[in-house]
């Protein structure tokens, strides 16, 4: 006998309710942005971007002096609301019936910064008990890569500010714990994609590029050594000049190759394990 098949319209009441507490679902975004140029602020909705600058960033054991904040921004908004009113957080919401984890992400991310998300990815599952003083609420986290800054507040968020991933406010709900699953995350994810595309404009030089790995695996690379290692993965189109057009080798501007695939870094026989990605970063 052929089962009957529910299909959820949006207003409906589902037609079978069990006698269960209920679970609600949500989803953030953790959006990352770069700024290479120190004299670039990033936008802010509200009032003027504003940090302190540390002496040094960590990464386990290793640390590479800054001097400056970092380059690498995670965009937060300010709660209008209780619970954690103004406090920071990162955009999101709750995930309505009809709606995915990505799509209520990608929904909340625009109704409350104005933002789209040119990559997004899906990291981990945050269902600790009582993470939420409203109810039990279970949250589905997406890391966001964008160039855009221009975030501007909206909905149930009072401001939206770009913030160094090195220097964070106190954060609402268990956000910390969030961020630093989506930085080992997006740490993870970049030894086997390519998402420098993602995060640098479309012409960029190889210092930018190095700029860019230190400010996410907070450690410092050998010049010419990183640019043999980013030039072998086959991801690079050298235009051969520099930012005045001239021949040069110098400041050379560089662009991505069209689906080149693949692994941005490369071992010897070109296969990873996840558990060598520091390896393989230290390498460079």
């Amino acid at each position: 006998m052929a089962h009957a098949v529910f299909k959820y319209r949006k207003g409906e009441a589902y037609p079978w309710v069990y006698k269960y507490p209920q679970t609600a679902l949500t989803a953030d975004c953790i959006v990352f942005s770069f700024c290479p140029d120190s004299k670039q602020k990033p936008a802010a909705a509200s009032n003027e971007f504003a940090a302190c600058k540390k002496d040094s960033c960590e990464q386990g054991s290793k640390s590479v002096s800054c001097g400056k904040e970092s380059p690498l921004k995670v965009l937060l908004i300010k709660r209008g609301a209780d619970p954690y009113k103004d406090y920071w957080a990162f955009p999101g919401g709750f995930v309505n019936p009809e709606e995915t984890a990505q799509q209520g992400a990608l929904r909340e991310l625009q109704e409350e910064t104005g933002l789209k998300a040119p990559y997004l990815e899906q990291f981990e599952v945050f269902s600790t008990p009582n993470r939420d003083p409203r109810q039990r609420v279970v949250t589905v986290p997406f890391f966001v890569l964008t160039t855009e800054m221009n975030a501007v507040a909206a909905d149930d968020a009072t401001e939206a500010q770009w913030f160094p991933v090195d220097d964070l406010p106190s954060l609402a709900f268990d956000h910390k714990e969030i961020f630093e699953k989506a930085m080992a995350a997006l740490r993870k994810s970049l030894v086997f994609n390519p998402l420098w595309r993602y995060l640098l404009p479309r012409e960029f030089t190889m210092s930018q590029l190095q700029a860019l790995y230190e400010a996410i695996y907070c450690k410092k690379y050998d010049r010419r050594n990183f640019a043999r290692k980013m030039l072998s993965t086959g991801h690079l189109n050298d235009g051969g000049l520099n930012r005045q057009g001239l021949p040069s080798r110098k400041a050379t501007i560089y662009t991505f190759k069209e689906n080149s695939g693949g692994c941005t870094l490369r071992t010897n026989n070109s296969k990873f394990i996840l558990a060598d990605f520091e390896q393989i970063t230290n390498s460079l």
